[in-house]
């Protein structure tokens, strides 16, 4: 069964990062990527793709693979130490003990170069150079037979990769080595000879910007990426002559290129082109000068290997991470080789995204990507995205560091990922537009496409929220301090202030100079900061305490400003976490990440706005539920009103008789079984995730679940304890303790207690059943009830006082509940609720208006938490009522269902120990209704309250019933013992028609004074029976022939 991606995910998701192919062309090692969570880091395995081999076969835990010259070893990193593995032998061999970076063979296999960093010795460092955050790394040479380590070169710059000559007598290499290059932001050419005790020389160019080098096979020339000047623009293809250093461009698209390496002797270069956003493959035939590009659009190579030609890769594709693939340099063809995504999350099924076109009022075309459910309907939240860079680009292809895109979309999120002016792909003059021009150039392409989703009818304006990673998060505040949409914010390792991002960044002087048109007082104009002042938007910022590139101190300063204005913000620190903390941190952090973007986004996009006393309506209300509260003795209650998206939120009376401390808008109170309602969502979530079946049996997930017949685990349903008609008996007060396992304990004890009836023979109300409802949830989710349901609907609907502990409600305005106990009158219930076993389905203490959140879910497609089919399922009739229950007539999951009124009206009641709650929805006109109450006769309350209401704001009103007709019934077909846990029904005749004597063996009522009662029951139709109070009961017999008394929603079998 296929589900969607969920944020725990990230720890099972397995992906491939680095490749290697081998000098035949043939074998390729690739590196393994997955977490680990006992030690909390990622584990870099290298793995073998033989054409020999049926699959890949795991070497070595390592990474930076190179294939020796000969084929027969790979030299590699671990632990920032090269070793190298013989393949035959499998052994691994350590060859440094400095710290080193990537390996690479000498032509005839004896060295190996590498460049490496200073140990810290924590001595004072001195530096005169711009450029001291980036380090000094330096080339050195490895004897493989001898070990021996000689450096060549040395300074305070930074030396790349190195790249042999085919002679082997030479290194090639870029560094910003001359005087002032720190300055001048050049990187040259060099190259240095081995054997000889000599300086490196410079060859090519001085004053521009080269990288990526590559000898040609006869050793006369290289290839360099980038390009002759220090501006930001597109980098080209040179060949650099050896011998004299002329140099000569080689490629002119309008496109930038990269990652060159030869193929079919130097008549050929593969390299990389970053085209609309995808990263292809390109072949350029030197002679001629003939580009043909190799791979198809929509998918992007996240790295390169080429040999005797075949290019090993990983490419993305809009359903895939990345895998490893073969192209055929020749002919395009490509063979993936690897399966890592579907192996480590074989049940989950990708959204993926689908491109989209916006003009802009400028004229110009910006392109994007909406990733969304395509099942959803109607407008929804949508978050746009900011790709950092500023010269990054997004593109079609599934994104693996992303995560949260997935998890948003499969919550009823559109994401809206745009490639703004200033991305790469799409021609220079493009790249280049928003130089000088941060925010100002770019801001109109993003927020014009928000403006077209909204007229199209995808995105709701009021639930917009904004991202952004380093560049982005600067784009992000810079958004939110120029326009007030956005409901929310999530901003990572951001720029906000400019003058000091210049002086603390490892970029500054590049920031300065090539990006910004120089330091100084008109940094102002572009910093967010300098904007603070106008930000409304609830921010989230997320910044890894190590970060170099943006420091932390622009999230502290971000952060210190939005805490003084009074806007809600949250700054969470990553210790350790560098710049690519969501991509390369921590496994925790990066699930924290996720998990606290979709939490915080949810939160503040799915509250309705509360209005206290805002409306007329709300004074209409006020005075109603004052009058009505006197009238029916009821000592506090709280009213809340939802139409549309506007709530309206009033109080009257006293929280607690002996205090009389007030009720206010914000009080909680016990809402008793309309937690059911949140218990049967989160069972609904499961199955819209794919991991459960409502129609198979409970022993399929519950293969240990003993029941008090033989096979009856088989035979309940999910459905049938969501619509109650599982026959288990409902009411079993047992209490089995606190702690997380209170539920599976109470479970376990069902093993003693026969079932009512068999699942599917009739219907009864059922507390029990949403126990074994949450057991489900605890066995599937690895969590608690209590912790599930704050997971996934407590906080991703931003709920701030709905609690499920009475501990907790005790740090809240909570109300008590009170009794009408004989000879007493209204006094404080002596007991405060259910015992912890029975949590699923009645603990839950809210507010008026959290209630009213949760409800407005259910009027809706399910906003974030739930897909339209389940919020349609829920209110969808499941099963019927055998009795004349006033507030329903039939159940759907998890919900009442009443059709007494000329349209439908679905919600729950909740009834605790001297408190009751009611919800009441009108799904066609938008309209909710939530009372809660703490005594008298608060049902009379409700009617009467939502009788006016329901009549005003929506025309609502009831249709006549069938009245029953007293009939000549034979009351002694009724006689007889009744019985469920803990409640016994004398039955006798009387000469009004029966009279019924119930006995509560259950020490929680009894201690409240109801463990006996009495009353006369009055025929009033085949069957059918009236209380003196308005009451009725019901007598049948099932089609299995169980004689059955129906009264207070309960079956009762008569024994």
């Amino acid at each position: 069964m296929r589900r969607r991606l969920r944020g725990s995910d990230v720890g099972r998701l397995v992906v491939p990062e680095d490749v290697a192919i081998d000098p035949a062309g043939q074998r390729i090692c690739f590196v393994r990527r997955h977490a680990q969570e006992s030690t909390d880091r990622d584990v870099r395995g290298l793995w073998l793709i033989d054409p020999s081999m049926s699959a890949p076969v795991e070497l070595t835990d390592g990474h930076e693979p190179a294939w020796s010259p000969d084929g027969t070893r790979l030299a590699f990193l671990r632990a920032n130490q090269i070793w190298c593995l013989d393949i035959a032998s499998r052994t691994p061999t350590r060859l440094t003990d400095l710290p080193a970076g990537r390996p690479v063979w000498s032509p005839d296999g004896t060295r190996i170069a590498f460049r490496a960093r200073p140990a810290d010795t924590g001595s004072p460092i001195v530096t005169k150079r711009l450029d001291y955050l980036e380090g000094c790394w330096h080339l050195h040479v490895l004897d493989v037979l001898t070990g021996e380590t000689r450096r060549l070169t040395d300074g305070d710059w930074d030396a790349s990769d190195p790249v042999w000559s085919p002679d082997g007598r030479t290194l090639a290499f870029t560094a910003a080595a001359e005087p002032n290059a720190d300055v001048d932001l050049t990187v040259a050419a060099y190259l240095i000879d081995i054997d000889a005790d000599a300086e490196p020389r410079l060859l090519g160019p001085a004053d521009g910007r080269l990288s990526g080098l590559r000898w040609h096979p006869d050793g006369r020339s290289l290839l360099a990426v980038g390009r002759l000047d220090t501006k930001v623009g597109l980098s080209q293809l040179f060949r650099i002559r050896t011998k004299d250093g002329a140099t000569e461009q080689i490629t002119d698209a309008d496109r930038s290129v990269a990652a060159p390496q030869f193929v079919a002797e130097g008549r050929g270069v593969v390299f990389c082109v970053r085209d609309g956003g995808d990263t292809s493959l390109s072949v350029l035939d030197v002679e001629s000068g003939q580009v043909e590009r190799l791979t198809d659009s929509g998918v992007s190579v996240l790295a390169l290997s080429v040999s005797d030609g075949r290019a090993a890769v990983i490419l993305a594709t809009p359903d895939l991470f990345g895998e490893v693939a073969v192209v055929d340099v020749g002919t395009g063809h490509v063979t993936v080789q690897t399966s890592l995504q579907h192996d480590s999350l074989p049940d989950v099924e990708l959204f993926t995204r689908t491109p989209r076109s916006f003009t802009v009022s400028d004229g110009s075309t910006v392109a994007g990507w909406l990733l969304t459910d395509p099942s959803v309907p109607g407008p929804k939240p949508l978050l746009v995205d900011v790709h950092g860079g500023p010269h990054n680009a997004w593109d079609a292809c599934a994104d693996r560091v992303n995560l949260h895109h997935q998890v948003l979309a499969a919550r009823g999120w559109a994401v809206l990922t745009v490639n703004p002016r200033g991305s790469d792909g799409y021609g220079e003059s493009f790249l280049t537009a928003a130089i000088g021009r941060w925010g100002e150039a770019d801001i109109g392409d993003l927020l014009e496409p928000v403006d077209a989703l909204v007229a199209a009818g995808i995105a709701d304006p009021g639930r917009l929220a904004v991202a952004g990673h380093s560049y982005g998060g600067y784009l992000a505040c810079y958004l939110i301090s120029h326009d007030t949409r956005f409901a929310a914010a999530v901003v990572s390792a951001p720029a906000t202030d400019l003058d000091s991002l210049v002086g603390t960044s490892d970029q500054g002087n590049h920031l300065a100079v090539r990006e910004l048109g120089g330091a100084g007082p008109a940094l102002g104009r572009f910093s967010p900061l300098d904007q603070v002042d106008r930000v409304t938007t609830p921010t989230l910022l997320l910044h890894g305490t190590d970060d170099v590139r943006c420091p932390i101190g622009q999230s502290q300063q971000w952060f210190a400003a939005l805490r003084r204005l009074g806007v809600p913000v949250e700054f969470v620190r990553y210790p350790g976490g560098d710049h690519d903390l969501a991509e390369s941190g921590r496994p925790s952090h990066r699930v924290d990440v996720l998990d606290r973007t979709v939490t915080w986004l949810c939160e503040h996009t799915a509250r309705p706005r509360v209005v206290e006393r805002g409306r007329a309506e709300a004074d209409q209300w006020q005075r109603l539920l004052r009058r009505l509260v006197d009238v029916n003795g009821v000592p506090g209650a709280v009213l809340g009103v939802l139409r549309e998206d506007e709530v309206n939120v009033v109080a009257a009376g006293v929280l607690n008789i002996d205090t009389g401390a007030p009720v206010t808008p914000d009080s909680v109170f016990q809402i008793g079984s309309i937690t059911k309602v949140w218990t049967a969502a989160m069972l609904l979530q499961l199955c819209d995730e794919g991991v459960l079946d409502l129609d198979r049996g409970l022993a399929e997930v519950l293969p240990d679940l003993v029941l008090a017949e033989p096979d009856l685990a088989g035979r309940i349903t999910p459905r049938d304890l969501l619509r109650h008609t599982s026959g288990l008996d409902g009411d079993l007060y047992f209490d089995t303790g606190r702690g997380a396992e209170s539920v599976a304990r109470l479970v376990d004890r069902l093993r003693d207690v026969p079932p009512l009836f068999a699942p599917g023979e009739t219907w009864s109300y059922s507390n029990t059943g949403y126990v074994v409802a949450a057991h489900l949830i605890e066995r599937l989710t690895g969590e608690s009830w209590d912790a599930a349901i704050r997971r996934r609907l407590i906080d991703p609907l931003g709920l701030r006082s709905t609690v499920t502990f009475p501990e907790d409600a005790l740090l809240l305005p909570t109300a008590v509940g009170h009794l009408d106990l004989p000879g007493a009158g209204i006094t404080r219930t002596p007991v405060w609720g259910l015992p912890r076993s029975l949590a699923p389905a009645g603990v839950i203490n809210s507010t008026a208006g959290d209630v009213l959140t949760f409800a407005r879910t259910l009027m809706s497609d399910g906003d974030q938490v739930l897909s339209p089919a389940s919020v349609a399922a829920m209110r969808t009739e499941q099963a019927r009522l055998p009795d004349l229950f006033p507030a329903a007539d039939s159940w759907g999951l998890g919900l009442t269902l009443s059709h007494g009124y000329d349209r439908p009206v679905v919600g729950h009641d909740g009834g605790m120990i001297g408190q009751a709650a009611f919800l009441r929805m009108i799904p066609d006109s938008g309209i909710a209704v939530v009372l809660l109450t703490n005594g008298g006769h608060a049902s009379e309350l409700f009617d009467q309250l939502f009788e006016t209401i329901g009549g005003q704001l929506a025309g609502l009103s009831r249709t006549v019933p069938p009245q029953p007709e007293p009939t000549e019934d034979d009351t002694a077909h009724y006689v007889g013992t009744y019985r469920r846990e803990g409640k016994i029904f004398e039955v006798t005749p009387s000469d009004r028609g029966l009279h019924v004597h119930v006995t509560s063996t259950v020490d929680l009522i009894r201690q409240i004074g109801r463990g006996e009662d009495e009353f006369d029951l009055v025929p009033a139709g085949a069957g059918l029976f009236l209380t003196q109070d308005g009451g009725q009961a019901a007598f049948y017999r099932t089609a299995a022939g169980r004689m059955i008394m129906h009264m207070g929603l309960r079956a009762t079998p008569r024994v």
